[in-house]
């Protein structure tokens, strides 16, 4: 396996001996990237796909998170993205391991069945209810902001309908937004922005 390290602060962990956690290696792969809630060794994480690239705008709205002092982050960029908690498109501040760290052996436990969506399906059971009850969260939602609570807009319009959070840039070319998102879900200061 080859893995490329260009940043000092990302750190690559081997699943069949994770500290305090043992061999999560036979655990449904998209729960791996979970891993890193309530770890005391990690101060902030952000779960992401692999073929998603960071690009400014969500630079943004994760700085945007970060000064909000909330200890979740959620992203939603996409009519498509209509769950409360996408896989590859939160974060978490690890500073209240004591409320988390149980949710997150829960994680560990209920994901013996293996399918597409597993992932989310457990964040909203299990991480998702924590977080309402303590309201602390920040989610930039440019589509469904409505439809979830704790919703703001992105901090930056997005450069044009191909560029959204989560988009797998890296491999697959063509993939564009179809539809303007609504007035609710812009900033309002910029009500101007068709594709924010």
């Amino acid at each position: 396996m080859t893995c490329v390290f260009s940043y000092d602060n990302v750190d690559f962990c081997d699943v069949h001996d994770l500290p305090g956690l043992g061999d999560l290696s036979k655990k449904f792969g998209m729960i791996w990237r979970f891993m890193p809630l309530a770890d005391g060794t990690v101060e902030r994480f952000i779960v992401r796909d692999l073929d998603s690239l960071i690009g400014w705008r969500e630079r943004a709205a994760v700085d945007d998170w970060i000064a909000s002092n909330r200890t979740f982050h959620a992203m939603r960029d996409a009519p498509a993205h209509g769950t409360e908690i996408l896989g590859g498109m939160w974060g978490g501040w690890n500073r209240y391991n004591s409320i988390y760290k149980p949710a997150r052996d829960r994680i560990i436990k209920v994901t013996q069945q293996r399918y597409k969506g597993l992932d989310q399906d457990v964040l909203t059971a299990v991480l998702w209810p924590l977080i309402q009850q303590h309201r602390d969260l920040i989610s930039h939602d440019s589509y469904l902001c409505l439809h979830y609570p704790m919703t703001k807009p992105f901090p930056k319009q997005r450069e044009s309908p191909f560029d959204f959070v989560g988009s797998p840039s890296l491999f697959v070319k063509g993939i564009r937004l179809k539809k303007h998102c609504p007035r609710s879900c812009r900033p309002p200061e910029h009500q101007d922005w068709e594709w924010c």
